[in-house]
This record gives structure tokens, sequence and C-alpha cells, in this order.
């Protein structure tokens, strides 16, 4: 990964990712296929330093949160999925100016639950890992 007043998604391979009003506080968020999934990505700046000048734990939250659900969008093709339950480990650090990524994959699926587990990177090294439960539910209660 690279500092990101160097580091171009599009370029990369990288496309936009749709998201709601609040991943676009946090975003933009990238995705590109990856060996048959979705990888996602995050560019670390300053809006996202906490008081120690690294990036806040509740930012890597929301960006586990919201890749690991897209796992239960894209299996489904439909957004009426809700997060029922998110674990979130906090390995190391996440650098401000560099390209987050988060690796996802579903681990296992019932009628209406999703298990997802991934891992988020910054330079190839975790930063986090998370584990959730994403619930499909009727459009009319989403």
């Amino acid at each position: 990964m690279t500092d990101i007043a160097l580091f171009d998604p599009v370029a990369e391979g990288w496309t936009h990712q749709k998201s709601g009003a609040y991943m676009n506080l946090i975003g933009p968020i990238w995705t590109r296929r990856s060996e048959g999934a979705s990888v996602f990505g995050l560019l670390a700046d300053q809006r996202h330093s906490n008081h120690r000048g690294i990036v806040h734990g509740g930012v890597i939250m929301g960006f586990a949160d919201y890749a690991l659900g897209m796992v239960a969008v894209e299996e489904t093709g439909t957004y009426d999925q809700v997060t029922i339950q998110i674990d979130v480990q906090f390995i190391a650090a996440g650098m401000l100016g560099k390209f987050i990524t988060a690796d996802t994959v579903l681990t296992r699926r019932t009628r209406s639950l999703f298990f997802c587990r991934g891992d988020i990177l910054c330079d190839g090294e975790i930063v986090a890992t998370a584990n959730g439960i994403w619930k499909a539910v009727s459009p009319s209660k989403a």
C-alpha cells in the first residue's frame, strides 16, 4: 500500500463504491475484485484522526461493519440486511495517509442470517479483525 498523496485508486483498479450517508462521511469507499471476492478500501486522511494522530477506532469499526455487511449484499443482490452483531479486535494502529483495506469472506449462511469475517489491513499488516452477523429483513423493516 502507498501513501495517499501518491495513491490513485482508479489507476490501481479500484472503483468508487456506492454507500449511504454515514459512510459518505467516512469515505469514499473503494472496491475491487481479488481472487473472486470483493476487497474494500479507504483513504485514511486527517478527518479520520484520533487524539494520538492515528486512525480512530470508530472509523475502523464503521469501515469493518460496512465491508463485512457488503458480503451479504453481494450474496443476495439487495441491501435488505441489518447488522445484528459485530465484534472488532484491534491489533495495531491504522496510520493516517495510508490506503486501508478490508478483506472479507462469508463463512456461513442460513435462510436469513449471514456470518462474515474480515481482516482490516494497513500496509499489508492486520490492524483489526472483525466477525459479524447480518440478518435479511423485508424492505419495509430495513
